[in-house]
């Protein structure tokens, strides 16, 4: 600890007169106080951009959840941080790469990219048809998506060679204002 000493001379003048002697101390205990102080305030630095930080992810989380519809838990937990430390005093918030593809759309705006099924049932129907939107009749699961069973026999319906007898792509006959799709009796 740094001391000031405001006193009586140590060394008196040989005349007799008074003098006031000044004299400062502890400067090499101030600096290792003050060195600690910096680490610790760098340490702190660090902490409060990543629970701020991590937060944020929270808040993120929490959005997803109340403007999607029945979003998964994959979707919901899209999100990483990567805490800040004393070397580097950045924490960042990102979107995961998988997550990206559902959620980037959402947040940036534009067209989605195509599900797996989706690109496997253009290929299959031989359609230039890309979203694929469930309709009345489809059992959907607790997020409101098919079930991948479903995905399956109706891609199974497809590709069975020419036979739709159960499964067709297009417009049902007789029902002209009917959107193009995948139908099945």
């Amino acid at each position: 600890m740094t001391k000031f000493f405001i006193g009586p001379p140590q060394h008196r003048p040989t005349r007799g007169a008074a003098m006031i002697s000044i004299v400062a101390s502890g400067f090499a205990a101030a600096k290792r106080h003050i060195d600690r102080a910096a680490k610790q305030a760098r340490y702190a630095t660090a902490a409060s951009l990543t629970r701020t930080a991590k937060r944020l992810q929270n808040a993120m989380e929490d959005d997803v959840r109340a403007t999607f519809d029945r979003p998964t838990k994959f979707v919901q937990h899209g999100f990483f941080t990567r805490p800040a430390n004393i070397s580097n005093l950045t924490a960042i918030i990102g979107i995961k790469d998988r997550q990206a593809k559902v959620l980037l759309p959402h947040i940036v705006g534009g067209a989605r990219n195509l599900k797996t099924f989706e690109q496997k049932l253009v290929a299959d129907a031989k359609t230039g048809a890309g979203y694929w939107m469930p309709g009345d009749g489809i059992r959907l699961n607790a997020s409101g998506n098919m079930t991948n069973g479903q995905i399956t026999q109706i891609a199974e319906g497809l590709r069975r060679a020419g036979k739709y007898k159960d499964i067709f792509v297009g417009v049902p006959a007789g029902h002209p204002g009917a959107p193009s799709g995948i139908w099945g009796g």
